[in-house]
């Protein structure tokens, strides 16, 4: 609700066909006015593998016109979502539907209290992975902070010949390559976790040279 649905600008994504992996999702049908169906069932699956799929039964509205279920996607990728519903004469409709389960970045002051803290809590023990030795063994990942540190200040470099993070058509790929590196490392400590980005252009526009101080995004609240 706070951000509208997450990929409305995308051409290719339908509305309310984005979950988020390892996030609690709701999957929720309407159905005619004075309906009154014996069963719902929902079950949703990754392609033909049969070994990834859930399968709950619907819990019906207030109304009765609508069935919803909670659910969880383990993994990114492609989804089919497929209703079942049984009527009351015996027969049997199947509905299905594509579900993409990506995870979403979103600008740093949109993150919900939930999302920050998760946010900092994975830096923290990325942080503290090289002198804790639990939390490698714990998740299964080996490189902290400190080696996302040392990448970029041995790549980027005074001389602007030999600065393969700032000059020239690097800079682009070497911090994307970078991102995506450091976002899976946090993803390592928490599944649920995406990095979040800061949009400096909220700031220039409101604030120009002068009060930028006072920005929501330097506020203790959020740190």
């Amino acid at each position: 609700e706070m951000h509208g649905y997450a990929g409305e600008e995308y051409d290719w994504l339908d509305s309310g066909s984005l979950v988020e992996p390892y996030k609690q999702s709701t999957l929720a049908v309407s159905l005619p006015a004075g309906g009154s169906p014996s069963s719902v069932y929902m079950h949703w699956h990754a392609g033909g593998d049969i070994t990834s799929t859930g399968k709950i039964e619907a819990a019906e509205s207030n109304d009765g016109t609508g069935w919803q279920i909670e659910t969880v996607f383990p993994v990114p990728g492609q989804y089919t979502v497929e209703m079942e519903v049984g009527h009351l004469s015996g027969a049997v409709s199947l509905v299905a539907r594509n579900i993409t389960c990506r995870y979403v970045r979103r600008e740093i002051r949109s993150l919900s209290y939930d999302d920050r803290n998760r946010f900092f809590d994975a830096a923290e023990a990325l942080m503290n992975l090289d002198t804790d030795p639990t939390i490698a063994v714990a998740t299964n990942w080996t490189r902290g902070l400190a080696y996302y540190v040392r990448k970029h200040l041995r790549n980027a470099v005074a001389n602007k010949r030999s600065d393969r993070m700032h000059d020239g058509m690097g800079f682009l790929t070497q911090h994307l390559a970078i991102t995506s590196d450091y976002e899976r490392a946090l993803q390592a400590m928490d599944p649920q976790v995406s990095l979040p980005y800061w949009d400096y252009t909220i700031d220039a526009t409101r604030y120009n040279l002068s009060g930028w101080e006072q920005a929501s995004l330097w506020d203790t609240d959020l740190w």
